[in-house]
């Protein structure tokens, strides 16, 4: 679907927008980061020589102020409504799903992809947490803790009630 949409540039690149929800047991949590493609190619994919940047970034840079969290708040409650739908369709069996969004030359948002095993987002998924250097402890903090840390209180809590 995603060669079908006459896709927003930045730069040079494609992106598109990676939403991973966690459901820690409880309830879902949001992380989001986007990923540009290789200059001059039409796949954002960081494992093809793209890279990730942080999607609050990416928006504010190809969209104005206001319209970027117009934007930013849509892509999360869409995030939330697929992920509370799928919810109702296996009942206590996603702990993790993935969405990759891409946005239209008119900021159309558009849902080209579903993951359920997605892994850990960008830096999580390139470095090993013993390996990452000093300038990239602020990506494991908005990223990789949080997601591994709700990944543990859902396992934690499939644990509890089986306990119990």
């Amino acid at each position: 679907i995603e060669h079908g949409i006459d896709t927003l540039p930045y730069g040079h690149c494609v992106f598109d927008i990676r939403v991973v929800m966690v459901h820690d047991g409880r309830a879902w949590t949001w992380f989001s980061e986007s990923r540009l493609s290789a200059h001059g190619s039409d796949v954002s994919n960081v494992s093809q020589g793209g890279a990730s940047i942080v999607t609050e970034d990416l928006l504010n840079a190809v969209l104005d102020g206001e319209a970027a969290q117009q934007k930013l708040h849509e892509i999360e409650s869409e995030s939330f409504a697929l992920a509370a739908y799928l919810e109702t369709l296996h009942p206590g069996g996603l702990m993790e799903i993935a969405f990759d969004f891409v946005l239209d030359r008119e900021a159309n948002l558009y849902l080209v992809e579903i993951n359920t095993k997605p892994g850990l987002l960008h830096i999580g998924f390139l470095r090993s947490v013993f390996d990452r250097t000093p300038d990239e402890e602020p990506l494991f903090e908005r990223w990789v803790y949080p997601h591994t840390s709700a990944l543990a209180r859902f396992l934690r809590r499939q644990l509890e009630r089986r306990a119990a």
